[in-house]
């Protein structure tokens, strides 16, 4: 259940900085309550353009600084989660099987 929490904050990384027409933050706010999120920030970009953006909550659990859409946030972790979620999708598209081993893919590629 994390995983879509994890996808829509990292999509704020790739975002442009240019500014986006819509707020997310009214979307993004119940969201943020009720899975007791310190702060939830999201984008949605659309034929290249960012047209909305969100932020909501603070930056630190406890504090009252609130988080803004310039914001940047650590993922640690969370990447193994998101790989993981690609290979599975590349596996239903036919391009990897679940048993691939790297020189399989990466070939000539490898140094």
């Amino acid at each position: 259940m994390r995983l879509p929490f994890v996808f829509l904050v990292s999509v704020l990384l790739f975002a442009a900085p240019a500014r986006a027409e819509t707020s997310l933050d009214a979307l993004l706010d119940p969201i943020r309550t009720k899975y007791a999120l310190p702060s939830l920030a999201a984008a949605v970009e659309k034929n290249g353009m960012l047209v909305a953006v969100g932020a909501v909550g603070v930056r630190v659990a406890g504090t009252t600084i609130p988080v803004t859409v310039d914001d940047r946030y650590h993922l640690g972790s969370d990447t193994k989660a998101m790989t993981a979620t690609l290979a599975g999708m590349m596996v239903e598209e036919g391009k990897l099987r679940w048993n691939s081993t790297i020189g399989e893919v990466l070939g000539a590629d490898l140094p």
